[in-house]
């Protein structure tokens, strides 16, 4: 127990204190001042020391600043792999607080897809090499770190173990976009190559070979020359390599040749790549094939511009063949002729033979045609059964009348249509440049115009345009605008007296349109109802007759009682395009307490020749109602018995064309007679028009027609005479029931 230090030191105490109650005052002087000397000795020791404490603490301190603020991101971790420090750089690439990561384990801010590797790295014997991980951040942007481990000896019983993490994530995306960039060149469906600033091939892709046929071992280090076709001269490639030096790039298509020596199309694209010095390094080309693409674009070009079924340039084609042709004569000091072709009698093949076979003539009809002119003219399908051709270089007017007399006979020739024959003629207008006009559409209208007259002269024919049918169209555009422009406060009804023809008493009356122009003069309807109806104005005044008829009637029953029928002209147009109004006008007779016997609905043979469902539908629902339909101006079209078994017709109106003849003609006595015996063995009653004379009164007495119309009679009278003359009549009468 006496060797314990403590013990040792109060007893060397107890031995310094003996000796020094032995010493004497200079020995006790001496001491103190060595015990001085000692004490300044330990002071100065115990400075030093907390210098060199200091200096530690600094030390540490600037090694703490250069660890946290270091530009790496750097994290230690213990024997556990818990993070004890980590510096700012690394909760910066992370976007975590310092005080989120430290105490975590560093696992944890991997991605969990990483983790696996992590650990197997870390076991693995390689954890001193450079390994990349992608890492959790609040960022959308990925993160990739590269790592690196170290120990660190701390003192023996403490080690520590240093991370070293740099950010590779831009460097990781570069390498993706490679790869992918690969990928792409390798699966592009274009074809790719790379050439360098010695204009060698260096890479290409599978997509080149597939289009070219030269392989990878077969075009390597070649010059792109060996695809050339020879078809483009050198101020092309000229053009190229400017574009190239100013632009860095170039664009078009160009025509190249294959590996088996075929020509082909390709669109193709080049871009220069530069040095750090802007000299070109590199050229890469992109092309693909354009064939297909040529292919496609001609059909869709043929589908624009030529007719589908024929074949021959549609109306498109030959309005811009027709400016080229203006511009031909002008710098020929050239004539030229436009040709307007419309068929006659095509309709009737639709309609007997059906449209397979109306299709199948006018392909045959546009091979005629087609052969029938010279390679340089031009003959085109404007639509329907309407061609039109351009004669160049036109010489002398017979030349025209030659091409025109041949095309009449070689239209009239009969058409084997399978099965059946058919035959069709030809209306032909024909216009002059530059005598009748010098633009496209003035040329195509003229010889429109022209088509028409000779439609009106009898057809089979053609007609040269002139300057009264200029005049004459002129006139006509004049009326269609002023019809469109004005109301149908300009209108005005007239009645016409139908009479019993035998006693002469009124029986009924026809009403009968009139249009006072804001001009001032009277416009029959014989001029304005073709134009009315061509440009739909014929809706709003076949409401306005019926509005006016039906107003008019109710007034006179409501005020002298009088209940006459009354006879509407209708136009094809209103039960075509406005089928509605049926039931508008049904509604409007109920809505006024008429019955349906007060109306007779005037139609013509054309809508019978064209009927369709829906007149079909109109005609019924009249019938339903019990209005009465008067077939008018009968004998002058088409007439077909078919039709009359077809309809129910109350009455025929024989055309006023044959009751003027009654006079001079023996034979159109014949023929009404023919036509009133007619209608009366099918139930129907026979109106005559245009009765003028005492004479054709007793004749058609003669043969039993039932009622006259015509000035004979009356005229056709405004509504207050018409009234009068109701009222004057001697007897009461209730023509309905006569």
């Amino acid at each position: 127990m006496f060797d314990d230090p403590v013990v040792k030191d109060f007893k060397n105490i107890d031995l310094d204190l003996q000796r020094v109650s032995e010493m004497n005052d200079e020995e006790i002087i001496e001491v103190l001042q060595n015990l001085s000397v000692h004490q300044t000795e330990l002071e100065m020791q115990n400075e030093q020391l907390r210098l060199t404490q200091e200096d530690l603490k600094i030390s540490q301190q600037r090694a703490y600043q250069i660890f946290y603020n270091a530009p790496t991101g750097y994290v230690t971790l213990d024997d556990q792999g818990i993070v004890k420090q980590c510096n700012r750089k690394f909760t910066e690439l992370v976007d975590i607080q310092d005080v989120d990561v430290i105490g975590h384990a560093f696992i944890e801010f991997l991605s969990q897809s990483d983790r696996v590797t992590y650990n197997v790295w870390k076991r693995s014997s390689s954890v001193d090499k450079v390994q990349t991980f992608q890492f959790h951040t609040s960022n959308v942007k990925a993160l990739f770190l590269s790592i690196s481990m170290s120990e660190l000896v701390v003192d023996k019983a403490e080690k520590v173990t240093l991370v070293t993490c740099s950010d590779v994530s831009e460097l990781k995306a570069s390498e993706e976009a490679l790869k992918i960039s690969s990928i792409v060149f390798e699966n592009a469906n274009e074809a790719a190559m790379v050439v360098n600033s010695n204009f060698e091939i260096i890479s290409i892709n599978p997509a080149f070979t597939k289009i070219t046929g030269y392989t990878k071992e077969e075009i390597i280090n070649q010059n792109p020359s060996l695809l050339s076709s020879g078809q483009h001269d050198s101020a092309f490639y000229r053009d190229l390599y400017n574009a190239l030096n100013k632009k860095g790039c170039w664009e078009g298509e160009i025509w190249n040749r294959r590996k088996d020596g075929q020509i082909y199309p390709e669109w193709l694209s080049i871009n220069v790549i530069t040095d750090l010095y802007d000299n070109p390094y590199q050229y890469v080309c992109v092309f693909k094939d354009n064939t297909q693409y040529k292919t496609d674009q001609y059909i869709i070009h043929k589908q624009a511009t030529h007719d589908a079924l024929t074949d021959l340039p549609n109306r498109v084609l030959f309005n811009d063949r027709l400016e080229q042709a203006i511009l031909h004569s002008i710098r020929n000091t050239n004539e030229m002729a436009v040709l307007f072709i419309d068929l006659d009698g095509f309709k009737d093949v639709n309609d007997t033979l059906g449209h397979h076979s109306g299709d199948l003539l006018l392909k045959e009809v546009a091979l005629r045609l087609k052969n029938s002119i010279r390679e340089t003219d031009t003959v085109a399908r404007l639509g329907g059964d309407e061609f039109a051709i351009i004669l160049l270089d036109i010489k002398a007017q017979e030349d025209i009348k030659r091409t025109l007399f041949n095309i009449l006979e070689i239209v009239k020739h009969p058409f084997v249509l399978s099965d059946d024959r058919a035959y069709v003629t030809a209306s032909i207008g024909v216009t002059l440049y530059p005598h009748d006009g010098d633009s496209s559409q003035e040329l195509l209208m003229n010889a429109d115009q022209a088509m028409y007259s000779a439609k009106r002269m009898g057809k089979n024919c053609f007609k040269f345009f002139t300057e009264q049918m200029q005049a004459s169209a002129s006139v006509k555009h004049q009326i269609s605008n002023d019809l469109r422009s004005g109301d149908t406060s300009d209108f005005y009804l007239n009645y016409q007296p139908i009479v019993d023809i035998l006693s002469g008493q009124i029986v009924k009356a026809e009403a009968l349109l009139r249009w006072k122009h804001p001009k001032g003069e009277t416009i029959g309807p014989d001029v304005f109802i073709p134009i009315a109806e061509e440009n739909g104005y014929i809706l709003e005044l076949g409401d306005f007759v019926f509005d006016q008829v039906t107003n008019d009637l109710a007034s006179w029953h409501k005020r002298y009682g009088i209940n006459i029928q009354i006879g509407v002209n209708t136009s094809p147009m209103q039960f075509k395009i406005n089928a509605k109004s049926a039931q508008r006008w049904i509604q409007k007779l109920l809505d006024l307490n008429l019955s349906g016997a007060n109306l007779v609905i005037e139609i013509t043979e054309g809508l019978l020749l064209e009927s369709t469902h829906v007149v079909d539908e109109v005609l019924l629902a009249f019938r339903d109602f019990g209005l009465e339909v008067a077939l008018d101006d009968f004998g002058t079209g088409y007439s077909s018995l078919a039709y009359l078994r077809k309809f129910d017709i109350d009455y025929l109106k024989i055309d006023k064309s044959f009751v003027s003849l009654l006079e001079s003609d023996p034979d159109s006595l014949v023929l009404c007679e023919a036509i009133i015996l007619m209608a009366h063995k099918l139930g129907m009653k026979v109106i005559a028009e245009g009765v003028e004379t005492a004479f054709q009164r007793e004749q058609l007495i003669s043969v039993e027609c039932d009622y006259g119309q015509g000035y004979l009679f009356s005229y056709p009278l405004p509504k207050d005479q018409f009234e009068q003359l109701l009222l004057n009549e001697s007897t009461p009468f209730s023509p309905i029931q006569a």
